[in-house]
This record gives C-alpha cells, sequence and structure tokens, in this order.
C-alpha cells in the first residue's frame, strides 16, 4: 500500500503513515520522492499508527537518517501513547523532534527564522511529565502564528492525540506508569482484554473480573473507570485486610465515597453469604457507576448468589502472565525503566541470556512475582550498568514432561504431585500426577510400583465414572507420570461442605452413577479401599450435569494379591475406614462397599458415621459399636428402603453388606424425580462459572 503525501509549501511535506504502510516498499518510494522533489521540512503524521514493529522502526529510521544527511528537518506528530513507548525504548526521543499533532508541526515549520537542528531538547529522563521539546522564548512566537497553539499543545508524545474517529485501541496513558505497566503488550490475550473493556457500556454496574491474582486486575479496573467514570472517584476495598464485623461503618463510607464513580471490591468471597448479602444491599442503595469485582475461578462458588447474580453480566476474563508469554519481556523492561527511574539507574532493559529464562519461567505468582523480582534487582545493580542480568538460578523454569506443559500445581501427597497441564500440541487441559523427585530412596521403589499400578488400574477401567487416563510415560529426567482428563467441578466433600446436605432424591442419582464405576471394578477384581467423598467428584461432563468420576486409585489392590505396598500403615481414610481394614490383611471387595455407605450417610447427613478426635477410638468404634440409622441423623425424610439399605451397607461383617449389583438394583427400585434437567438448574444457581464451560 502506498504511502500518502500531501505538500504544503514548497519545502513542506506531510508523510501521512499507517499501520499497513510500514513495509520496506512503500517507505522507499516515499523516500525517493522527497528527495528527488527536495523537499527539506518534513511532518511525519503517525496520527492512524498504533503500532511500529521492531524492523518497521528500523526501515523507517534508515531512511530519515538518508534525508537528514541530505539536510532535511523531521517533526514527528500525533503520536499514540503505545507508540510514543516504542519509540521512548528505542532512544528516539534523543534524535528527533516531536510536536503533538501535524496542524501545529506545519505551523511550526511555517516560521522561517528556526532551525530546528538546533534547537536542545531536555530533561531526556522525564518522559512521564508534559515538558517542554521547543525552548520556551520561541514557543512565546507560536503563539502569534496560530491561535490554537500554546506551550500547553507542544510536549512530549506520551499525551497522546484525541482523534476524532472511532477508538479502536484502550488508551491507558492516564493511569499511573506503574500500574499501566501490567497492560502493555501485543498477545492475542491481553489485546482481547482490551477489546471487552472497549465493549463495555459506561455504567455497566456489575463488572466481574475472573482469574489469578496478581495478573494485572488492579489496573483492568482502573481503566475501566478512566474510559467510562468522568469523576475521579475510584474506590478499592480489600476484604481480605478488614474485619467485617469491626469495619462495617468503614466499609459503608467507602462505599458511599464511591458515588458516581467506579468500587473495586477484592477477595469479597472471604465473608460469609450474610456479610456478602449485607454488601449487596448497600451496592443498591447507592448510585455508584460502576462496581467491579475480582475473583479467581476457584473462589466463585463461595459467592453469595445475590452477589454472584449481581456480577454475571459483564464478565472479563483475566489471563494469568505465563498466559501472556509473548507479553514477559515488554512488562518486564518497561518495569526495568521505571524502577530505573525511581533509584537513578542508567539499566534499561534485560541481557539477551534473562529474555530466554523470563520466558521458562512459569511465573505462579504472575505480574507481582515478575515485578517483584525486577525491583529487587534494579535496586542493588551497579550504577553503571545498563543491562539487567538475571541468573537462571534466579527462577524456576517451566517444566515439560514429553508433549505436556505443567502450568500449576495443585496437590501434593505423600508419593507425587499433582498439576494442570496442557498438552503441547493440542492445548487441551489435562491433570498431570507425577513422583515427586525429592522422594527419599529407600521408598522410590515401592512408590514406582504403587504410581504404575494406580496407572494401569485406571487404564484397565473404562466404566464414564472412572476418571479416564490419557498417558503415562517416563520422561528423560526420569520422571515417572500419567495423565488423565481435567474435571471441572467440585467433590463431595466441598459440595455438602459449601451447599448442606444433599437430599434423597439427587443423593439417589449420584450413588447410582458411583456403582457403575465400583461394579466394573469389582468385576476386574479391584478394590478401590479408599472410597470417601474427597474421592468422588462431581461435575459437567458436555451437557451432562452432575456427573460422577470416581478418583485416586493410589492405594487400589487386585483381589489375590498379597504383596504390601502400604508396609504397616493403616490402608484407607478413619471416617470412612471398613472395620476389616483396620484388624486384617485379608479382605475383599466388600471394604468398599462399607466407605460407600459411609459416603451415603455424609451426602445425606453432613455427619460422620462415628465421631471421634482421637484416630484410633474413631476406628474402634467402625470395628464395634453400631451406627445410627441415617433416618435419624438426616434433616431429610429418607425413604424407607434407602435408609434399610444403608445400614446393610455399614454391616460389620462383610458377608452380609450387599455388592455393587445388588445396591444399583435396590437403587432402582427407589424412586427419584432427580434429573439432568434438575441437575442443570442447580448449578446454573450455584456454580453459574461452570454451566458455560
Amino acid at each position: 500500500m502506498e504511502i500518502k503525501t500531501t505538500v504544503v509549501e514548497e519545502h513542506i511535506i506531510v508523510v501521512e503513515l499507517a499501520n499497513e504502510n510500514f513495509t520496506e516498499d512503500a517507505l522507499k518510494e516515499c523516500f525517493a520522492q522527497i528527495l528527488q522533489n527536495k523537499y527539506c521540512k518534513i511532518v511525519m503524521d503517525f496520527a492512524d499508527v498504533d503500532y511500529i514493529g521492531a524492523e518497521g522502526l528500523k526501515i523507517l529510521l534508515d531512511k530519515i537518517d538518508v534525508i537528514r544527511d541530505e539536510g532535511g528537518v523531521f517533526l514527528f506528530a500525533g503520536i499514540h501513547s503505545q507508540v510514543a513507548e516504542i519509540l521512548k525504548h528505542a532512544g528516539v526521543y534523543e534524535k528527533y523532534n516531536f510536536v503533538k499533532d501535524t496542524a501545529i508541526a506545519v505551523q511550526l515549520f511555517l516560521e522561517q527564522q528556526v532551525n530546528f537542528d538546533d534547537v536542545t531538547i531536555t530533561n531526556l529522563n522525564q518522559l512521564d511529565a508534559t515538558t517542554d521539546l521547543i525552548p520556551k522564548e520561541w514557543l512565546q512566537k507560536t503563539e502569534k502564528i496560530h491561535n490554537d497553539v500554546t506551550c500547553d499543545d507542544i510536549s512530549y508524545a506520551v499525551t497522546e492525540q484525541k482523534s476524532t474517529a472511532p477508538q479502536i485501541s484502550l488508551d491507558i496513558s492516564s493511569l499511573d506508569e506503574e500500574i499501566q505497566i501490567a497492560l502493555l503488550g501485543k498477545s492475542a490475550a491481553i489485546e482481547k482484554i482490551h477489546r471487552e473493556i472497549l465493549q463495555l457500556t459506561s455504567g455497566s454496574q456489575g463488572i466481574l473480573l475472573l482469574g489469578k491474582e496478581n495478573c494485572g486486575e488492579q489496573a483492568i479496573a482502573q481503566a475501566i473507570h478512566r474510559n467510562y467514570v468522568q469523576t475521579d472517584a475510584f474506590v478499592t476495598i480489600d476484604f481480605a485486610n478488614l474485619h467485617f464485623s469491626r469495619s462495617k461503618d468503614e466499609i459503608k463510607t467507602l462505599i458511599e465515597l464511591a458515588k458516581q464513580g467506579s468500587l473495586f471490591l477484592k477477595n469479597i468471597h472471604t465473608l460469609s453469604m450474610t456479610d456478602q448479602d449485607i454488601i449487596f444491599e448497600l451496592l443498591l442503595t447507592n448510585n455508584i457507576t460502576n462496581v467491579i469485582c475480582h475473583c479467581d475461578k476457584n473462589d466463585i462458588g463461595k459467592l453469595s448468589f445475590q452477589i454472584n447474580s449481581f456480577f454475571s453480566g459483564h464478565v472479563v476474563q483475566i489471563p494469568t502472565l505465563i498466559e501472556r508469554l509473548e507479553d514477559i519481556v515488554v512488562i518486564a523492561e518497561n518495569y526495568i525503566r521505571y524502577y530505573a527511574k525511581k533509584y537513578d539507574k542508567r539499566v534499561r532493559s534485560l541481557d539477551e541470556k534473562s529474555h530466554k529464562y523470563f520466558l521458562q519461567h512459569t511465573w505462579p505468582n504472575n505480574i507481582r512475582e515478575l515485578q517483584n523480582i525486577i525491583q529487587q534487582h534494579v535496586a542493588r545493580v551497579a550504577a553503571e550498568q545498563t543491562h539487567l542480568v538475571i541468573q537462571n538460578s534466579e527462577l524456576i523454569p517451566i517444566r515439560y514432561l514429553d508433549h505436556y506443559r505443567l502450568i500449576e500445581k495443585i496437590a501434593e501427597g505423600g508419593m507425587g504431585e499433582v498439576w494442570k497441564g496442557k498438552h503441547h500440541s493440542l492445548e487441551r487441559p489435562v491433570v498431570v500426577k507425577l513422583i515427586r523427585e525429592d522422594t527419599d530412596d529407600e521408598d522410590l521403589e515401592v512408590n514406582l510400583k504403587r504410581f504404575q499400578l494406580e496407572a494401569q488400574t485406571i487404564a484397565e477401567l473404562q466404566s464414564p465414572h472412572t476418571v479416564t487416563l490419557y498417558d503415562f510415560g517416563i520422561h528423560n529426567d526420569n520422571t515417572v507420570y500419567y495423565v488423565m482428563e481435567m474435571l471441572h467441578g467440585c467433590d463431595l466433600a466441598e459440595l455438602v461442605e459449601r451447599f448442606g446436605p444433599v437430599p434423597p432424591q439427587r443423593t439417589i442419582y449420584l450413588l447410582s452413577q458411583i456403582c457403575f464405576s465400583l461394579m466394573e471394578a469389582h468385576l476386574y477384581g479391584v478394590i478401590h479401599r479408599d472410597i470417601k467423598p474427597q474421592n468422588i467428584f462431581l461435575c459437567k461432563l458436555g451437557l451432562q450435569y452432575d456427573f460422577i468420576k470416581v478418583l485416586d486409585f493410589g492405594i487400589a489392590k487386585k483381589q489375590g494379591d498379597f504383596s504390601n505396598l502400604t508396609g504397616d500403615n493403616i490402608v484407607g481414610s478413619p471416617p470412612y475406614i471398613a472395620p476389616e481394614l483396620a484388624i486384617s490383611n485379608e479382605i475383599d471387595d466388600k471394604v468398599d462397599v462399607y466407605s460407600f455407605g459411609c459416603t451415603a450417610f455424609w451426602l445425606l447427613s453432613g455427619q460422620y458415621v462415628f465421631e471421634s478426635n482421637n484416630t484410633l477410638s474413631l476406628i474402634s468404634k467402625h470395628v464395634s459399636e453400631r451406627p445410627k440409622r441415617i433416618s435419624v441423623a438426616s434433616e431429610y425424610t429418607i425413604p424407607d428402603e434407602l435408609d434399610t439399605l444403608i445400614m446393610s451397607c455399614l454391616e460389620k461383617k462383610p458377608q452380609k453388606r450387599p455388592s455393587f449389583v445388588e445396591i444399583q438394583n435396590t437403587l432402582h427400585t427407589i424412586e427419584s424425580s432427580w434429573t439432568n434437567h434438575e441437575a442443570q438448574l442447580w448449578w446454573a444457581k450455584h456454580l453459574p462459572h461452570l454451566v458455560k464451560i
């Protein structure tokens, strides 16, 4: 695409640049015309440019240098804040002159007595100010040339030109420099954030920023405020730092201060449901233009129904830093320059090796972690040093296991770690379980056998209600791992803790699915040995809601296998342990039936079958005491058939307990009105953030 040029006077030409014409051919043709016609005063109009790549900038400056060698004089005009940052980092401000827009540039060139090559540019390190680039005595002359031209019109390019064209990029120049750095970059993830902010309407009220902490949520909230609110009233309330009962008056005052402005709520999920609803009432009674709330995806289920509904209309998904991989160096180097100015240092960028290390790091604490690392290193770097060197040993690199990238550790236990991950090519979210590297040598062989047995067991089972195994492998660093499907929902322990005991109709619906998994396991001779609410996951799978997945076959055992991979430790979890597991090594699949009965008891009542603060005492009760009936313990009216079934599962003698085939048949005879549609309505009300996954 050709570059448009306009001749204003015999020796003045305006060159109108745009994103699409930063090509070598277009620039060559344009500058050949300038040389041929001997234009000596050139205005470079950047009004339609919102980004310059390194290659395009180099070509442009090379062509400009040729003209300057022939006596040409340049003014850069209409620089957007994003381009100003790029030019600033490239050191262009030290060689060229900048004015706010093209009209001013032309008027300045018409003042014949001024030699721009003699203009002294001062305060080069104060790039966040509006320091004038042209001496004051000369500016006084320009005021006579054009009524609209004043000293304030000619300033650093960081003051963005306000275009009359529709806004296509987010203006973050009004944010504090430290704050706006979090929103810099050209990754698809951050551009999506910019677009979503621009798509919000003024006074969008409840806006939910959904994502991990320290990912730029404060910057996003302030950008929303600056773009849509005319007042300076921006109030942040972090409930994690307040004692609600002692701070009610303070909170009420802060909310009232946000009237006609923006209110940013952080960690509201740490409040009780009742206290959240008090906040909700305060929000309704105050005229606040924008109410913005940040919440981690893992905590959104802890929001009250009213708060969740209030913020469900406008949701902005915030990417983690590792999801903005191509922005990391840009953000890092902007922090370097920010802190260099603060600590009066010369350092301006990372060295090349540090680039590599930064791109390999997982950044578990996101932008805050990166900012802290930069601040610490800049503060102690030698005053004359220009490149920041950060050794690989000071960072933990991103970990890859063959085709899988480990993103976030979500759990660790006695013999391994569990990570969220992604398949490198398919970009499919997965869960990766691996043997911990710090396992004692004497335990390593046993743990490897247990780990491999768990993977083989899961692979052998094909019930849709058993967690799916995708892969198993040994990495070149000898890390043994297996890969499972990623599930979205909560385990049954969390279900009851958050939402209370489960009604009988729904309980029957869930228990029936558990039976499908364990029926198949027992058919193949596999005894789970650790059935409990924490190992049974309630998820959304495709269009199916309340879908059960049985997890963690880590201590599973094949019937007839007399090998001992658990030592002298008691196998299982005390609140759900079968009596025979505590007193004998001779067990069969009926141990899972007993634990199943304890799990059903928990679902319906929110209570353990037996309670004790002492583990041995608790196990002793499982061995010798008769449990109370679930119909007595539960707040619900329990069908007689279900009451009898659960008591039969809790029989002390294994031979008196039913098989899972028999349990399933009995469950089918008990009328249940719970359906997938009922489940979908429950999820839409209580876990709405997962309904769209």
